[in-house]
């Protein structure tokens, strides 16, 4: 499962808004409006990243990967 989510985690360099992934309900939380959070389903596992859009660059600066229960 390690080596699978590092796989994933490596093809968001690629592609930091795959269409597996969901868009993240970020109302209530205080973001940035360029700021776009998001969560990939790994079997019981969560990804939840953040893109920022800051001047036609996108990247994420943490990914963490968390079993759902």
């Amino acid at each position: 499962m390690r080596q699978r989510i590092r796989r994933i985690m490596a093809n968001l360099a690629v592609s930091l808004r795959p269409p597996e992934s969901a868009v993240m309900d970020t109302e209530s939380l205080d973001l940035r409006e360029d700021a776009d959070l998001r969560r990939l389903r790994v079997e019981r596992w969560r990804i939840i990243y953040a893109v920022y859009d800051i001047e036609q660059w996108s990247g994420f600066r943490r990914c963490v990967a968390v079993p759902y229960e």
